[in-house]
């Protein structure tokens, strides 16, 4: 009966971060990629057929294969990713008037793209 609430909490959280991936497809400050990985672990620990309806999905299906095959990110969500970053914490920042706030988003926004800029492009890598 645990696993069985288990199971079904997991696919509630999958979903909740899919929609936020999808959200992430239209509005430019909203991260796709991350939601989608995210909920694919919870599928993947909860319902095997929608991770493979994930894993199989003609937009996220190849972003989800070559993370979990390579670690890699393709240069085309890199690209688009760095900006969205740097503007989203310099936002943050300019509205902030705590300067241990700001060093803080300073950090963590700089080691997000730092991150992002270190995995190898998916288009480089070999199988």
């Amino acid at each position: 009966m645990q696993i069985i609430i288990k199971n079904y909490i997991y696919i509630a959280i999958g979903f909740i971060f899919l929609i936020l991936g999808f959200i992430g497809l239209f509005l430019p400050i909203v991260p796709t990629t991350p939601f989608i990985l995210v909920s694919v672990w919870f599928f993947a620990r909860s319902s095997k057929k929608l991770e493979n309806w994930l894993l199989n999905h003609r937009i996220f299906g190849k972003m989800i294969r070559d993370w979990r095959n390579h670690g890699s990110i393709n240069k085309k969500a890199k690209m688009s990713a760095i900006p969205l970053i740097a503007i989203s914490f310099s936002g943050a920042i300019y509205v902030n008037k705590i300067l241990a706030v700001d060093i803080l988003l300073a950090i963590v926004g700089t080691s997000i793209a730092l991150f992002i800029l270190t995995r190898p492009d998916a288009s480089s890598v070999k199988v």
